[in-house]
């Protein structure tokens, strides 16, 4: 299945990524836990400074059913730890990287 001419049909999940802090995060591992929730953006994307915030409702309203929750940014980790101050985010903003894997 070809997936936006991707020739890889699944993301690698199999692999960590660093939050803004240098913090690794493996989203597989998250997935033995519960239930995942990913939401990929960039600071200066309009749609993800109404996104990210409502995802940490969620994740707070959802915490104690095994909801792991990240963001997965597009972005420097600098930028991504003044987006998460400036919008008030504690979950985990990953940093994608090179490449954009996610």
């Amino acid at each position: 299945m070809e997936l936006f001419g991707s020739t890889s049909a699944s993301p690698p999940f199999d692999q960590s990524f660093p939050d803004a802090n240098g913090d690794d995060h493996s989203i597989k591992d998250a997935l033995e836990t519960g239930p995942v929730l990913l939401g990929i953006y960039k600071s200066s994307c309009a749609a993800s400074k109404v996104m990210l915030p409502i995802l940490q409702r969620i994740q707070n309203a959802h915490a104690a059913n095994n909801l792991t929750t990240f963001g997965v940014a597009q972005d420097s980790a600098n930028i991504t730890r003044s987006f998460a101050r400036r919008y008030g985010l504690d979950i985990p903003l990953l940093i994608e990287g090179p490449g954009f894997p996610l």
